[in-house]
């Protein structure tokens, strides 16, 4: 698998999926058409799921989503889910600036709607 590194934009996070194991999200995340967008993202997740490394690392460093991106985050967070069910090392940090409420709310909501083990942390 090779290592895919797509620079941020107004409109789109950047994106870092390392076969290593660290996927990475950071920026603001309203794009005109998130489903291109994300395609690409969820395809290398889908392969990757199929040999992962030991383990895998999460970042999400989220300033703003809309509403297609949250459905868009979801399929992300499942793929996690496909690996924490088949016993494979997983860490999520959801990081927020202390005074945003509505991004620690978002990642509270996947929280637990997900049951995965996603660690909310102040940005520093």
């Amino acid at each position: 698998m090779d290592l895919i590194r797509i620079e941020a934009t107004e409109a789109s996070p950047f994106i870092l999926l390392d076969p290593a194991g660290k996927v990475e999200v950071k920026g603001r995340s309203i794009p005109e058409d998130a489903s291109a967008f994300f395609f690409p993202i969820h395809d290398w997740l889908e392969q990757y799921t199929k040999h992962p490394a030991a383990k895998t690392t999460f970042l999400f460093y989220l300033e703003y989503i809309n509403s297609i991106s949250q459905k868009m985050l979801i399929d992300i967070f499942l793929r996690a889910k496909e690996l924490k069910d088949a016993g494979k090392d997983l860490e999520i940090f959801w990081y927020y600036d202390e005074e945003d409420e509505e991004m620690y709310e978002e990642g509270n909501i996947f929280r637990q709607k997900l049951g995965l083990p996603i660690q909310l942390l102040i940005k520093q």
